[in-house]
């Protein structure tokens, strides 16, 4: 039995690749001007990346000469050092935290693609679902964007939408793969990118060729015609665009172009591409392009009946599978093995082969595989005469069969669906306007009463759909409230350990009672604002600021000499009847106290500054303490301050949602003469008076 589209199933891998193989198309020789600015420089680097470690290196050791100027190059920095680590999981672990300090700078585009890099980690342990989500906050972070960018944000969102394609693609969802993959074709086009179209191209071609395989049973066969001629256009257009870029490129698309002749029964050439295939993942030592290359070249010396080179291309496949470490290209080599086992009669060492296949595509729910292996072990139990296991076999390829295809078929289902609808409508229309002319002729009052009955119909549906919009609208927002409101009682526990640990060491270190009493007192009231505060949305500016002004005597009494306070209000403020969601500042308050003023030898100083900008309110926390970077290496309370951070984003999303108003956040080290002098929190909020 010829087992089609293995080279496609693989390039499933690869169309995540664009996550991790985007190559360098402007390569750095091409640019030797030393004076080139910042921003040419990091699109520079990102183009290269772990193409060519030394050059990337170079590029660098460039950018770290803006760092005096620049507050978020050292970011930048931080995020190409992960490319040139060795171990995987030491690079997922500065993606993650250069993800998390980019979201609070404020810049969402390298939020973006860092959660591009850390998709691709989660790719490569086979966790398709964290994947998605990565891909997926990645592209919520763009449309987050509102600043300048120093990389090409089009290019970064085909990017994205490539690698949703591919995830989708290797779990067998043909219409997301082919709706996210057409997104990225349009956005390459219309910015005329080079390699984003060569990118798309190759993905698309490898949907459209596993979709035109008869032997995956998908659509009809005009439909598998009209899929094999795409199938052809977008692989010699990936070719073309491939060998003006590198040898990885032009090696995966004479793979993609060797499948398609294998699948049309030219092995000759065929093989003739795939052995290119073959030398050009050498030369670049990409793996699993190796094997996906051999394991076709298998099959065509198989169905040509060349039985030595068979099993010798058959060996060597599963060599370079056990070298990549891939699950997912394990399981491919397994089936071609059990195949090849079966064509020497070892029945036994092909049941072994394809039930090992099945186990390890049901390991990463990949449903393609483990149903080519579930009807190959159907297969092979029928000829050693098991009829029990054929036919516990041939059930398991049915359920693996029946989950991809309801996938695959849902997006040919709806277009027919639609297509079937639009005609109806279309004769629907046709046979009223006819029965419209003939009644006018008859009684021209039974056409007046026809389209009295019709505008009454659609008044009536109007307001039904008015009225299901408002109930919808309505269920909305009392959704965000609730969301809102948890929120909210997620800070209370956090914020009462800190200000009971607080009061603790007063209470321990210092022996007057009278500020101890005065100390437990601003407690008490701070404790039943906090639970006056919990039942509202939003309280007033007033009474914010009055929960400030207590929360920071109790701060200033564990301290000796205490720091400082200022609280700056603009005159124009109706602070009284202006509204805002309790309690948004004081976690960053706190932040400022305890790992930026406490670091210092001498007292701090803490400015609260309050304003309105440009139709907005907006807040600003500075103090002088020793920055973000420096109170990270002295405390070790980072998970405290994310959970504040991360609560207070959330927040502020929810606003955003239910008011449809801007509200950001964004947090910054404050330099002087290029040296950290403190560090200031950033707010903007929707104006709300009440």
């Amino acid at each position: 039995m010829k087992i089609p589209y293995l080279f496609w199933q693989g390039w499933r891998e690869l169309t995540l690749c664009s996550a991790f193989l985007l190559f360098a198309w402007p390569l750095l020789s091409q640019s030797s001007d030393t004076s080139i600015d910042l921003p040419k420089l990091i699109q520079q680097a990102y183009d290269i990346r772990s193409k060519d470690k030394d050059s990337l290196q170079r590029l660098m050791e460039k950018i770290e000469t803006y760092q005096a100027d620049e507050p978020n190059v050292q970011l930048y920095l931080d995020y190409f050092n992960g490319f040139l680590v060795k171990e995987d999981t030491t690079a997922f672990r500065i993606f993650q935290q250069v993800q998390q300090q980019a979201v609070l700078s404020g810049d969402y585009p390298l939020a973006a693609k860092a959660g591009q890099n850390i998709g691709v980690f989660h790719r490569k342990q086979d966790n398709y679902r964290a994947a998605e989500d990565a891909i997926e906050q990645g592209l919520d972070y763009l449309e987050q964007t509102v600043r300048f960018s120093y990389f090409n944000l089009n290019q970064v969102r085909s990017r994205l939408l490539v690698a949703l394609s591919g995830i989708h693609h290797m779990q067998g969802n043909y219409e997301k793969g082919l709706r996210f993959g057409h997104e990225a074709e349009r956005v390459a086009e219309a910015n005329d990118l080079p390699y984003e179209k060569m990118a798309t191209a190759i993905n698309l071609g490898a949907l459209y060729g596993e979709l035109s395989s008869p032997d995956n049973e998908l659509g009809t066969e005009a439909d598998r015609i009209r899929y094999d001629e795409l199938t052809r256009q977008y692989l010699e257009k990936a070719v073309v665009l491939a060998e003006a870029d590198n040898r990885r490129s032009a090696g995966i698309c004479y793979g993609n172009l060797g499948t398609y002749y294998s699948i049309k029964e030219q092995y000759d050439t065929s093989n003739y591409y795939l052995k290119k295939a073959f030398e050009r993942s050498k030369e670049v030592r990409f793996f699993p392009l190796s094997v996906r290359s051999l394991r076709t070249i298998t099959l065509n010396f198989r169905y040509l009946e060349d039985i030595d080179s068979t099993i010798y291309y058959n060996k060597l496949t599963l060599q370079y599978a056990d070298s990549s470490g891939r699950i997912y290209t394990k399981a491919n080599a397994l089936i071609s093995s059990a195949n090849i086992y079966e064509l020497k009669d070892d029945i036994p060492m092909a049941i072994a082969s394809s039930t090992e296949a099945a186990r390890l595509a049901d390991s990463i729910q990949n449903f393609r595989i483990a149903a080519n292996a579930y009807d190959h072990l159907h297969t092979l139990y029928q000829k050693q005469g098991d009829f029990e296991a054929a036919l516990r076999a041939y059930e398991k390829h049915i359920v693996h069969k029946d989950s991809m295809v309801t996938q695959a078929n849902y997006a040919e289902i709806e277009k027919l669906r639609a297509e079937y609808e639009t005609e109806q409508k279309e004769v629907q229309i046709a046979s009223l306007e006819q029965q419209s002319q003939i009644q006018s002729l008859q009684i021209s009052q039974q056409r007046i009463w026809l389209f009295t009955g019709l505008a009454l119909g659609a008044l009536l549906l109007l307001l039904g759909w008015i009225a299901y919009r408002q109930l919808r609208l309505r269920k909305r927002q009392d959704e965000l409230k609730l969301q809102q409101k948890l929120l909210r009682v997620q800070m209370n526990p956090h914020f009462l350990y800190n200000a009971l640990n607080a009061i603790q060491k007063l209470i321990y270190w210092n022996d007057d009672r009278k500020k101890t009493a005065d100390c437990l007192a601003q407690f008490s009231q701070l404790t039943r604002q906090i639970l006056e505060f919990n039942q509202h949305e939003f309280i007033s500016l007033e009474q914010e600021l009055s929960f400030i002004e207590n929360y920071l005597e109790v701060q200033r009494m564990r301290y000796d000499p205490p720091f400082t306070y200022e609280v700056e209000i603009d005159d124009s403020l109706e602070i009284d009847e202006l509204r805002i969601p309790p309690m948004i500042t004081q976690p960053f308050l706190e932040n400022a106290i305890e790992h930026g003023l406490a670091q210092k030898s001498e007292p701090g100083h803490l400015l609260l500054k309050i304003s309105q900008q440009q139709g907005q309110l907006q807040i600003v926390i500075e103090d002088n303490g020793v920055g973000i970077a420096m109170a990270t290496t002295l405390t070790d309370t980072a998970p405290h301050q994310s959970l504040a951070t991360t609560i207070t984003q959330n927040r502020l999303l929810m606003l955003r949602k239910s008011l449809k108003k801007q509200a950001r956040l964004w947090i910054q080290d404050l330099r002087e003469e290029g040296q950290t002098s403190g560090t200031r929190v950033n707010f903007l909020l929707p104006l709300i008076y009440g």
